[in-house]
């Protein structure tokens, strides 16, 4: 019977505490739920890229495979091409004739992949990969086709210039104005637009919601970040003795008044080097943006590496890139010391 008075006392003794550190006990929850938040987020992303594979194995079919030159995800000059796609031979019409006549296979086709930008009246996109397909593309890659047609096996066979073009770089070219019947360029050359493709939906959003990239990669850092700092700043709080406390309220500082002028200044000051520290990983955690495609410096490296002219020279890209990052973490390193001993304020 002893146990309820003890918990309901216990109770007490904690929201009394959280009472009276607000603050801290604010920055202990917030840090909390972002934690839980970012591994349920996580966990929700793994189970979203699973049912990806799954719906993507759907569409394109179980038996459904590309044979490919070379691969790369940054843009490569046919002009200059480096070693590792020289030493492979061309895919030709040939070869993927050769596959079509196999019983085991219901479709093959040559395909082409360009980097490259559509133009409209003046109007530009970004370098993206453009596809030189026929009129299966849909059936490999799904998706959706909103308005027009596909290509006719007569255009196909004219090699008529054509093009069907996906919805936002169509928003993007022609805003309100009807894409079909009109004439982009793509390298120099003109295509009438014939069709308008809607890609397959997006699982981690729901239907016609789309975010930038770049905007999905800060909501993230920003929110695995915060969650850091909050237990940065509140081991920094929890490091004051309770003196400076009962001092600002001697005082006759109010709650806010306290943590802006006594507590706060005290505890961002013993923070610093785990601050520092914070930083420090989140710029070197920057080069996990290639895993979604982005480009890091080691990207770079690999983009430069594909132009011949670059030929041999391998460990002097890696180590300037090391390099850079070494000075900005040491000079991160040098300021947090400074920082330091600048406002220092015990006895010398």
């Amino acid at each position: 019977m002893i146990l309820f008075p003890n918990v309901a006392e216990g109770l007490l003794v904690a929201l009394d505490t959280m009472r009276s550190n607000k603050l801290r006990s604010g920055l202990t929850v917030l840090g909390v739920v972002i934690g839980v938040a970012t591994v349920m987020t996580i966990a929700s992303m793994v189970q979203g890229v699973r049912a990806q594979i799954f719906n993507a194995v759907e569409v394109a079919g179980p038996t459904a495979f590309y044979v490919m030159r070379f691969f790369s995800q940054t843009p490569v000059n046919p002009d200059r091409l480096p070693y590792e796609v020289r030493i492979r031979p061309p895919v030709n019409r040939e070869d993927a004739a050769a596959m079509a006549r196999l019983d085991e296979l219901a479709y093959a086709g040559l395909w082409v992949q360009l980097a490259q930008r559509i133009e409209y009246q003046g109007t530009r996109t970004q370098t993206m990969a453009v596809f030189g397909a026929d009129d299966h593309y849909m059936d490999i890659q799904g998706g959706t086709l909103l308005h027009g047609r596909f290509f006719t096996r007569g255009e196909l066979a004219g090699g008529d210039a054509v093009v069907v073009l996906e919805e936002r770089v169509a928003d993007r070219l022609f805003g309100e104005l009807e894409p079909l019947g009109h004439v982009v360029r793509i390298g120099g050359k003109a295509l009438t637009v014939v069709g308008i493709w809607q890609r397959p939906d997006n699982i981690f959003l729901p239907p016609g919601t789309n975010f930038d990239i770049i905007l999905r990669v800060i909501i993230m850092v920003t929110l695995f970040s915060a969650a850091y700092m909050a237990e940065t700043i509140r081991g920094g709080l929890a490091a004051l003795p309770r003196g400076q406390y009962e001092g600002a309220d001697a005082l006759g500082l109010d709650y806010w008044q306290s943590m802006r002028l006594v507590i706060m200044p005290q505890a961002l000051k013993i923070s610093i080097p785990s601050i520092v520290g914070n930083f420090i990983s989140l710029f070197k955690d920057t080069t996990l943006v290639a895993i979604i495609g982005l480009l890091d410096p080691i990207g770079l490296v690999t983009a430069i590496r594909a132009d011949t002219s670059w030929n041999g020279i391998v460990w002097e890209l890696y180590g300037f890139v090391a390099l850079i990052f070494f000075l900005c973490c040491y000079g991160m390193a040098l300021y947090s010391k400074y920082l330091e001993r600048k406002l220092r304020t015990d006895h010398r």
